[in-house]
Protein backbone atom coordinates (compact mmCIF):
# COMPACT_ATOMS: atom_id res chain seq x y z
CA UNK A 1 0.00 0.00 0.00
CA UNK A 2 2.86 2.43 0.68
CA UNK A 3 4.98 1.72 -2.17
CA UNK A 4 1.24 2.70 -4.32
CA UNK A 5 0.73 5.90 -2.69
CA UNK A 6 4.12 6.86 -3.53
CA UNK A 7 3.32 6.25 -7.05
CA UNK A 8 0.18 8.01 -6.72
CA UNK A 9 1.68 11.00 -5.30
CA UNK A 10 4.31 11.41 -8.24
CA UNK A 11 1.90 10.18 -10.84
CA UNK A 12 0.40 13.85 -9.71
CA UNK A 13 3.76 15.31 -10.12
CA UNK A 14 4.34 13.96 -13.72
CA UNK A 15 0.24 14.36 -14.79
CA UNK A 16 0.91 18.33 -13.74
CA UNK A 17 4.27 18.81 -15.49
CA UNK A 18 3.40 17.03 -18.72
CA UNK A 19 0.45 19.71 -18.74
CA UNK A 20 2.71 22.63 -18.04
CA UNK A 21 5.57 21.69 -20.26
CA UNK A 22 2.88 21.00 -22.91
CA UNK A 23 4.22 17.43 -23.47
CA UNK A 24 1.74 15.39 -22.96
CA UNK A 25 -0.46 14.94 -26.14
CA UNK A 26 2.81 14.56 -28.32
CA UNK A 27 4.43 12.03 -26.08
CA UNK A 28 1.14 9.72 -25.67
CA UNK A 29 0.98 9.59 -29.46
CA UNK A 30 2.15 6.40 -31.18
CA UNK A 31 4.57 6.18 -33.93
CA UNK A 32 2.99 6.99 -36.66
CA UNK A 33 4.07 5.92 -40.76
CA UNK A 34 7.45 4.48 -41.06
CA UNK A 35 9.80 7.66 -40.61
CA UNK A 36 11.47 8.61 -43.62
CA UNK A 37 13.96 11.61 -44.76
CA UNK A 38 11.36 13.52 -46.50
CA UNK A 39 8.55 12.13 -43.97
CA UNK A 40 9.96 12.58 -40.19
CA UNK A 41 8.11 12.29 -36.84
CA UNK A 42 9.68 14.72 -35.90
CA UNK A 43 12.44 17.13 -35.82
CA UNK A 44 15.41 16.54 -34.13
CA UNK A 45 17.58 19.15 -35.05
CA UNK A 46 15.46 21.89 -34.94
CA UNK A 47 14.29 24.84 -35.20
CA UNK A 48 16.63 26.63 -33.01
CA UNK A 49 16.65 30.11 -31.63
CA UNK A 50 18.89 32.23 -34.11
CA UNK A 51 21.28 34.79 -33.44
CA UNK A 52 18.81 37.66 -34.43
CA UNK A 53 15.95 36.08 -32.69
CA UNK A 54 14.30 38.29 -29.83
CA UNK A 55 12.98 36.28 -27.11
CA UNK A 56 11.16 36.98 -24.49
CA UNK A 57 10.93 35.93 -20.56
CA UNK A 58 7.73 38.50 -19.61
CA UNK A 59 6.07 35.21 -18.60
CA UNK A 60 8.58 33.58 -16.90
CA UNK A 61 7.85 34.46 -13.04
CA UNK A 62 10.36 37.28 -11.62
CA UNK A 63 11.64 36.32 -7.55
CA UNK A 64 9.06 39.17 -7.33
CA UNK A 65 6.24 37.56 -9.27
CA UNK A 66 6.86 34.50 -7.87
CA UNK A 67 6.66 35.52 -3.94
CA UNK A 68 3.62 37.72 -4.67
CA UNK A 69 1.99 34.43 -6.08
CA UNK A 70 2.66 31.89 -2.95
CA UNK A 71 1.73 34.69 -0.70
CA UNK A 72 -1.93 34.80 -2.27
CA UNK A 73 -1.87 30.95 -2.54
CA UNK A 74 -1.40 30.57 0.72
CA UNK A 75 -4.12 33.09 2.10
CA UNK A 76 -7.10 31.13 -0.90
CA UNK A 77 -5.76 27.83 0.56
CA UNK A 78 -7.88 28.00 3.53
CA UNK A 79 -5.04 25.80 5.60
CA UNK A 80 -4.06 23.03 3.10
CA UNK A 81 -0.90 25.36 2.31
CA UNK A 82 1.27 26.94 4.70
CA UNK A 83 4.23 28.67 3.43
CA UNK A 84 7.40 29.50 5.26
CA UNK A 85 10.84 31.02 4.69
CA UNK A 86 13.27 28.46 5.08
CA UNK A 87 16.67 31.06 4.57
CA UNK A 88 18.07 33.82 2.85
CA UNK A 89 20.31 33.57 -0.51
CA UNK A 90 23.11 35.35 0.41
CA UNK A 91 22.55 34.69 4.40
CA UNK A 92 26.31 33.61 6.54
CA UNK A 93 26.42 29.58 5.92
CA UNK A 94 26.15 29.98 10.05
CA UNK A 95 23.05 31.81 10.78
CA UNK A 96 20.56 30.99 7.50
CA UNK A 97 17.72 33.35 8.72
CA UNK A 98 19.69 36.32 8.05
CA UNK A 99 17.80 38.15 6.09
CA UNK A 100 20.48 38.99 3.45
CA UNK A 101 19.40 38.24 -0.13
CA UNK A 102 16.32 36.70 -1.94
CA UNK A 103 14.17 34.32 0.70
CA UNK A 104 13.92 30.63 0.11
CA UNK A 105 10.07 29.83 0.42
CA UNK A 106 9.11 26.55 1.65
CA UNK A 107 5.33 25.44 0.68
CA UNK A 108 3.77 22.80 2.80
CA UNK A 109 0.88 20.62 2.58
CA UNK A 110 0.85 19.07 5.77
CA UNK A 111 3.35 18.06 7.92
CA UNK A 112 6.66 15.74 8.16
CA UNK A 113 4.42 12.73 10.23
CA UNK A 114 5.33 9.46 9.21
CA UNK A 115 1.46 8.43 9.10
CA UNK A 116 1.74 9.69 5.20
CA UNK A 117 4.13 9.66 2.54
CA UNK A 118 6.15 12.32 2.62
CA UNK A 119 7.02 13.69 -0.95
CA UNK A 120 9.65 16.33 -1.30
CA UNK A 121 10.10 18.39 -4.21
CA UNK A 122 12.66 21.78 -5.42
CA UNK A 123 12.64 23.52 -8.72
CA UNK A 124 14.96 26.14 -10.47
CA UNK A 125 18.42 24.77 -8.39
CA UNK A 126 20.00 25.60 -11.81
CA UNK A 127 18.57 29.40 -12.32
CA UNK A 128 18.31 29.38 -16.10
CA UNK A 129 15.75 25.84 -15.96
CA UNK A 130 12.69 28.22 -15.55
CA UNK A 131 9.96 25.93 -16.14
CA UNK A 132 9.66 23.21 -13.34
CA UNK A 133 9.51 26.60 -11.19
CA UNK A 134 5.89 27.14 -13.23
CA UNK A 135 5.21 23.69 -13.20
CA UNK A 136 5.29 23.63 -9.47
CA UNK A 137 3.50 26.61 -9.20
CA UNK A 138 0.31 24.54 -11.21
CA UNK A 139 1.22 21.74 -8.81
CA UNK A 140 0.16 23.53 -6.00
CA UNK A 141 -3.11 25.27 -7.74
CA UNK A 142 -4.07 22.20 -8.27
CA UNK A 143 -4.13 20.52 -4.58
CA UNK A 144 -5.57 23.72 -3.61
CA UNK A 145 -8.14 24.09 -5.53
CA UNK A 146 -9.52 20.33 -4.56
CA UNK A 147 -11.40 17.89 -5.98
CA UNK A 148 -11.68 14.45 -5.58
CA UNK A 149 -8.24 13.54 -6.73
CA UNK A 150 -6.58 15.99 -5.10
CA UNK A 151 -8.43 15.91 -1.92
CA UNK A 152 -7.49 12.20 -1.87
CA UNK A 153 -3.60 12.11 -2.65
CA UNK A 154 -3.90 14.81 0.40
CA UNK A 155 -5.58 12.63 3.01
CA UNK A 156 -2.51 10.09 2.02
CA UNK A 157 0.36 12.03 1.26
CA UNK A 158 2.62 15.65 2.55
CA UNK A 159 4.35 17.42 -0.10
CA UNK A 160 6.39 20.11 0.46
CA UNK A 161 7.73 22.13 -1.95
CA UNK A 162 10.42 24.48 -2.84
CA UNK A 163 10.00 26.18 -6.00
CA UNK A 164 12.81 28.47 -6.85
CA UNK A 165 15.70 27.57 -4.81
CA UNK A 166 18.28 29.39 -6.94
CA UNK A 167 16.49 33.15 -6.77
CA UNK A 168 20.25 34.68 -7.54
CA UNK A 169 20.88 32.46 -10.73
CA UNK A 170 17.36 33.28 -11.61
CA UNK A 171 17.74 37.44 -11.28
CA UNK A 172 20.80 37.83 -13.22
CA UNK A 173 21.04 40.56 -15.85
CA UNK A 174 23.12 41.52 -18.32
CA UNK A 175 23.07 45.35 -19.53
CA UNK A 176 20.01 45.90 -17.95
CA UNK A 177 18.10 42.92 -19.07
CA UNK A 178 17.49 39.72 -17.35
CA UNK A 179 19.39 36.62 -18.36
CA UNK A 180 19.14 33.68 -16.39
CA UNK A 181 21.91 31.65 -15.31
CA UNK A 182 22.56 28.31 -13.80
CA UNK A 183 25.05 29.30 -10.89
CA UNK A 184 24.34 30.79 -7.46
CA UNK A 185 26.02 33.52 -6.71
CA UNK A 186 28.82 34.30 -4.17
CA UNK A 187 32.51 34.68 -4.73
CA UNK A 188 34.63 32.17 -3.52
CA UNK A 189 36.28 33.67 -0.19
CA UNK A 190 37.82 30.87 2.05
CA UNK A 191 38.94 32.67 5.20
CA UNK A 192 35.16 33.02 5.45
CA UNK A 193 35.76 28.92 6.22
CA UNK A 194 38.34 29.79 8.24
CA UNK A 195 40.90 28.21 5.54
CA UNK A 196 44.11 29.60 4.21
CA UNK A 197 44.04 32.39 2.03
CA UNK A 198 44.91 31.04 -1.61
CA UNK A 199 42.47 27.87 -0.68
CA UNK A 200 41.36 26.86 -4.24
CA UNK A 201 37.80 27.13 -4.77
CA UNK A 202 35.49 23.52 -5.15
CA UNK A 203 35.75 22.43 -8.32
CA UNK A 204 31.79 23.51 -9.53
CA UNK A 205 32.93 27.25 -9.22
CA UNK A 206 32.82 29.43 -11.76
CA UNK A 207 35.08 32.37 -11.73
CA UNK A 208 33.45 34.38 -14.42
CA UNK A 209 30.41 33.98 -13.02
CA UNK A 210 31.79 34.71 -9.18
CA UNK A 211 29.15 32.01 -8.27
CA UNK A 212 28.82 27.73 -7.57
CA UNK A 213 26.78 25.09 -9.45
CA UNK A 214 24.52 24.46 -6.33
CA UNK A 215 23.93 21.15 -8.19
CA UNK A 216 27.29 19.98 -7.64
CA UNK A 217 27.38 21.39 -3.71
CA UNK A 218 25.54 18.92 -2.04
CA UNK A 219 27.24 16.18 -0.23
CA UNK A 220 26.33 12.27 0.83
CA UNK A 221 27.03 13.14 4.39
CA UNK A 222 24.30 15.54 4.92
CA UNK A 223 26.23 17.20 8.37
CA UNK A 224 28.99 17.45 6.61
CA UNK A 225 30.55 21.31 7.12
CA UNK A 226 33.85 22.84 6.39
CA UNK A 227 33.56 24.65 9.45
CA UNK A 228 33.19 21.90 11.82
CA UNK A 229 35.92 19.65 10.16
CA UNK A 230 39.67 19.61 10.41
CA UNK A 231 40.88 22.57 7.92
CA UNK A 232 43.86 21.12 7.22
CA UNK A 233 42.16 18.04 5.77
CA UNK A 234 39.68 20.25 3.55
CA UNK A 235 42.68 22.19 2.60
CA UNK A 236 44.48 19.76 1.28
CA UNK A 237 41.30 18.27 -0.12
CA UNK A 238 41.15 21.67 -2.47
CA UNK A 239 44.32 21.88 -3.16
CA UNK A 240 44.68 18.57 -4.55
CA UNK A 241 42.91 18.28 -8.07
CA UNK A 242 42.66 14.37 -7.61
CA UNK A 243 39.91 15.32 -4.96
CA UNK A 244 38.85 17.98 -5.60
CA UNK A 245 36.76 17.02 -8.85
CA UNK A 246 33.86 16.07 -10.54
CA UNK A 247 34.09 12.67 -8.78
CA UNK A 248 33.68 13.77 -5.17
CA UNK A 249 31.01 15.27 -3.62
CA UNK A 250 30.17 18.91 -2.48
CA UNK A 251 31.16 20.87 0.42
CA UNK A 252 27.94 22.42 0.88
CA UNK A 253 29.73 25.96 0.75
CA UNK A 254 26.66 27.46 -0.75
CA UNK A 255 23.76 29.00 1.82
CA UNK A 256 21.20 27.52 -0.78
CA UNK A 257 22.64 24.29 -0.65
CA UNK A 258 22.05 24.30 3.50
CA UNK A 259 19.39 25.46 3.41
CA UNK A 260 17.64 23.11 1.21
CA UNK A 261 19.16 20.12 3.29
CA UNK A 262 17.79 21.47 6.27
CA UNK A 263 14.39 21.05 5.04
CA UNK A 264 15.06 17.85 4.04
CA UNK A 265 16.16 16.73 6.80
CA UNK A 266 13.68 18.35 8.94
CA UNK A 267 10.88 16.42 6.11
CA UNK A 268 12.30 13.03 5.88
CA UNK A 269 10.86 12.62 2.78
CA UNK A 270 10.08 9.18 1.31
CA UNK A 271 10.62 10.97 -2.13
CA UNK A 272 12.29 13.72 -3.23
CA UNK A 273 11.68 15.09 -6.90
CA UNK A 274 14.58 17.49 -8.16
CA UNK A 275 13.30 19.29 -11.77
CA UNK A 276 15.69 20.67 -14.11
CA UNK A 277 15.51 20.98 -17.98
CA UNK A 278 17.09 18.62 -20.38
CA UNK A 279 18.07 18.52 -23.91
CA UNK A 280 16.16 16.51 -26.71
CA UNK A 281 17.22 13.54 -28.26
CA UNK A 282 15.19 10.82 -30.51
CA UNK A 283 13.70 7.01 -28.72
CA UNK A 284 15.92 5.10 -31.70
CA UNK A 285 17.39 4.96 -34.76
CA UNK A 286 13.84 3.99 -36.29
CA UNK A 287 11.86 6.06 -33.97
CA UNK A 288 12.67 9.64 -34.46
CA UNK A 289 10.05 11.04 -32.02
CA UNK A 290 11.76 13.55 -29.50
CA UNK A 291 12.32 12.98 -26.32
CA UNK A 292 11.31 15.63 -24.05
CA UNK A 293 10.81 14.70 -20.54
CA UNK A 294 12.98 12.61 -18.40
CA UNK A 295 12.64 10.82 -14.90
CA UNK A 296 15.95 9.41 -13.25
CA UNK A 297 15.15 7.29 -10.65
CA UNK A 298 17.95 6.22 -7.90
CA UNK A 299 16.30 3.38 -5.95
CA UNK A 300 17.95 2.31 -2.76
CA UNK A 301 16.96 0.83 0.82
CA UNK A 302 15.67 3.97 3.19
CA UNK A 303 18.43 6.12 4.21
CA UNK A 304 19.68 6.64 7.78
CA UNK A 305 21.54 9.05 9.42
CA UNK A 306 25.54 9.09 9.66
Amino acid sequence: MRRMLQFIGVGLVVAVLFTSFGLGGALAAGPSATPTPDNPQSVPNGPWLQDDQTVSLASIMTNEDLYAKLQHLAEISKGRMTLEVAGYSNAPVDDLMQPVGYPLYVCKFGDNSDAKVKVFITSQIHGNEVLGTQAAVDLMQELIAGGKEADDILSKVSIWIMPRINPDGAAYTVNGERYPIRYSLGAWDPVSFGLLAGTKAPWYYSSRYQGYDQNRDYSPDVNFRINDTNKAAVEAALNDRTKNNSNYGGFYVTPEARIVTKVFTEFHPDIYLDLHHRGFNTLSDTDDRSVSIQVAADVAEPYTDP
